[in-house]
């Protein structure tokens, strides 16, 4: 075990390591005494309801993610939550067709791969809108989560009514027939042999692109499984002896492309929130983090920091952040499987320090850099690594080890003249299962999935271990 005491001289130090194994047997929740021939020692067990709140973080890149997700669901606690869906569509090998190869249809195949929202009813109809672009989508531009683009026209629309959830399956394919006069000129185009199907580069500046979103039924936000949907172009040819052969010319949705994401939380507790870092105190008490809407909890350490003032000679053994009794924010899903720390400074804004040591602001600083600045593609400011804590399901909690970040904080390792970490101010930020680091991945700044916890179940456990001599209230 690391101990990291602060100002204790060698004799102390000799001894609090002897009794280390003690410390850590007995969690000293009643401040039993060690060694008790001399009564040197002590051990102390604290937990502490940590101050926290809640903020909406400016809106994040949406770049090249992995997933596909179109639609929306109304939730209690975040509100109409609403996904579309833009991308570039690559075209595949051309095969020209012959010339007596006549066009057929024109559809999209789509992978389905999960479903956020409530239980469907009975006969229940929803439905995504598949549409045209009516302008580009730049290749070289970093979308974020409140962009969109305008459409041309629609091309169709996925409806169904899944009846039951279990209908729903993982390795389903719907097939949803697409506008003939769209697919008709794309089969004459490639026919002529024409050079929008040279590259993807070439096509999407004719075709501009896609999108896919929430249909007026539309109750849910499907996970679509982009490596088994395709836009196909149907048609055939007739060979030597007479007979039709049917052919296939696809499109897949593997270009450049981004998600525009939206809550309208005026009916939930997160009303009055805004996307500014800014903290906010939900009326109901509870806490809440959502990844697609960047909605995330900050909690404050400080009272550590108040613990550390009343002992002068502290060798931390244990600190956990305990998220305790996490609900889904709605009946319909889980809590994540995970979530995300990152600490950073007490001011509601992040460091801008890159790993090339640029400098944006007055800060001097090292591992520091803002999620503002979506250039940079890396985490705000954070302790040398991000943490990412598992969901326990059978506790219903999330416990997250910050052990040695508070060894080391109460060391005064982050005291420097030349370094000084900004963590020393105690705060905390937790993200539900997402990736600031990588917004590409299919877990990312598009996930759907939320929770909720009160305020008063959030709270710091700590095991400790200090001179007799030394206060501890």
């Amino acid at each position: 075990m690391n101990l990291l005491v602060k100002k204790l001289w060698l004799p102390v130090i000799v001894l609090l390591a002897t009794v280390t194994l003690i410390s850590c047997e007995d969690p000293g929740r009643i401040g039993l005494i060690i060694n008790s021939d001399n009564g040197l020692l002590k051990t102390g067990y604290r937990e502490i309801v940590l101050p926290s709140t809640v903020v909406q973080f400016e809106p994040g890149t949406t770049t090249g993610s992995s997933s596909l997700r179109a639609g929306q669901f109304n939730d209690p606690d975040f509100g109409l939550v609403d996904y579309k869906y833009y991308t570039q569509l690559n075209p595949s090998l051309v095969v020209d067709p012959s010339e007596n190869a006549t066009f057929e249809k024109f559809t999209l195949s789509i992978g389905f791969d999960n479903i956020t929202g409530p239980t469907p009813e009975n006969s229940q109809l929803t439905s995504i809108i598949i549409n045209q672009l009516n302008e580009p989508i730049d290749s070289t531009a970093t979308y974020i989560r409140t962009d969109e683009l305008t459409v041309k026209q629609q091309l169709g629309v996925w409806q169904f009514a899944p009846l039951y959830i279990d209908t729903l399956r993982t390795d389903s394919t719907y097939i949803v027939d697409l506008d003939s006069d769209v697919g008709l000129d794309l089969f004459l185009k490639l026919k002529e042999g024409n050079e929008i199907f040279d590259s993807r580069a070439r096509f999407n500046e004719y075709f501009n692109g896609i999108s896919f979103e929430a249909g007026a039924e539309a109750r849910h936000v499907f996970d679509i499984d982009n490596t088994r949907t395709r836009f196909t172009i149907h048609y055939t040819e007739t060979n030597s002896e007479g007979n039709p052969i049917e052919r296939e010319y696809t499109l897949s949705p593997s270009g450049y492309n981004f998600h525009h994401i939206s809550a309208d939380y005026s009916t939930t507790p997160l009303s009055g929130i805004v996307p500014n870092n800014k903290e906010f105190d939900p009326a109901d008490g509870s806490r809440y983090m959502q990844s697609g809407t960047m909605v995330a909890t900050r909690i404050d350490l400080s009272p550590f920091l108040d613990l550390s003032d009343t002992i002068n000679y502290m060798v931390i053994n244990k600190a956990v952040i305990l998220l305790e009794d996490v609900s889904s924010a709605s009946d319909y899903y889980r809590p994540p499987n995970d979530i995300i720390t990152y600490f950073t400074d007490d001011t509601g804004e992040w460091p801008i320090i890159d790993y090339y040591g640029r400098v944006d602001s007055t800060r001097i600083g090292e591992f520091f850099v803002t999620l503002q600045d979506q250039s940079l593609n890396v985490a705000p400011g954070f302790y040398s690594l991000t943490q990412q804590t598992d969901y326990n399901a059978d506790s219903t909690n999330y416990a997250i080890n910050i052990s040695s970040f508070l060894q080391n904080l109460y060391a005064g390792n982050y005291s420097s003249v030349a370094q000084p970490f900004v963590e020393e101010h105690g705060l905390v930020y937790l993200f539900t299962e997402s990736s600031v680091l990588y917004p590409g991945r299919s877990v990312s700044h598009t996930a759907v999935t939320g929770f909720k916890v009160h305020k008063d179940n959030i709270k710091l456990r700590i095991y400790y271990s200090y001179p007799r001599n030394q206060q501890s209230e």
